[in-house]
């Protein structure tokens, strides 16, 4: 595992940079890995993403550097097989981020299977994102469902994010699954809490909402309206609505101090996004 030394390096930063400009550096190479792709470029020739992503979670400290620990006594099975065990506990050690994350992403891909056979596509998805709780999502499902009908099946997907976490290697994991939230491209509507939104709203994922407020009849509710100057703009514009006060929620009793919706740029449907939105305000 690299050091913080090597980490600030990584990132181009100095290394009594602030966790603003650790966020900030972190922002403005993801963009342009996105940008890269989007274009049909290989970003990975450019950005060594997973390579950033490790400095930069390495110095957020969402990860802690360890020391090599050394094997006390060969394992007699390791020894059987004619395996190194010292060698392979080195491996172990260096790569087990990747092994984690390997070993998520097999269940992530046997559960996608499983669900292709047993359930219907989603035709509009929803991703929490942030300190919120969302196990029981069904009561919400049949609401969408019921109030907009040209929603045949809404999914829901997300990461819990929080800074209180003790689990490194599992906020890691969540790191990593908001990023392939933002970059797979089939998210529509994103709920999120105020810590995650803050951070995500830089990165430029969210679309513009000052036409849509007004439609809303929500333009004057100044208490509602999150509007942010994102560091390529001069302008303030309205990229997220709060709905904590939601009652779809409630009844579905999904749970966050702060709840803000915003609509993917990405998304396929942004008028269905809008319709969730006006769902989720009453």
């Amino acid at each position: 595992m690299i050091d913080k030394k090597e980490a600030y390096k990584i990132l181009g930063l100095a290394d009594n940079a602030s966790r603003n400009d650790i966020e900030r550096r972190y922002a403005i190479i993801l963009k342009k890995y996105r940008m890269e792709s989007a274009e049909g470029q290989d970003g990975s020739e450019a950005v060594d993403i997973d390579k950033i992503t490790g400095a930069y979670s390495l110095l957020m400290g969402y990860v802690e550097p360890q020391p090599e620990v050394e094997l006390k006594a060969p394992n007699p099975l390791l020894k059987k097989l004619g395996i190194d065990g010292k060698k392979a506990g080195n491996f172990f050690h260096y790569h087990k981020i990747h092994i984690i994350v390997g070993i998520i992403a097999l269940i992530v891909l046997a559960a996608t299977i499983r669900g292709c056979v047993t359930r219907v596509d989603p035709d509009f998805n929803i991703a929490f994102m942030g300190q919120l709780y969302f196990n029981e999502t069904d009561v919400l499902k049949e609401t969408i469902k019921k109030e907009i009908p040209e929603i045949k099946e809404p999914g829901f997907d997300g990461a819990f994010l929080s800074k209180d976490s003790t689990d490194g290697q599992q906020e890691y994991a969540m790191q990593m699954k908001a990023m392939v939230l933002f970059a797979a491209g089939d998210i529509d509507l994103f709920i999120l809490d105020k810590e995650s939104f803050d951070r995500f709203v830089q990165q430029g994922v969210f679309t513009n909402l000052d036409e849509i407020a007004p439609r809303l009849g929500i333009e004057n509710e100044i208490s509602k309206l999150y509007k942010m100057k994102l560091e390529d703009n001069t302008t303030e514009h309205i990229y997220g609505i709060d709905i904590s006060n939601s009652e779809a929620l409630k009844k579905s009793k999904i749970q966050g101090v702060k709840m803000i919706a915003a609509i993917s740029v990405r998304s396929k449907w942004p008028e269905k996004a809008e319709k969730v939105i006006k769902l989720l305000l009453k």
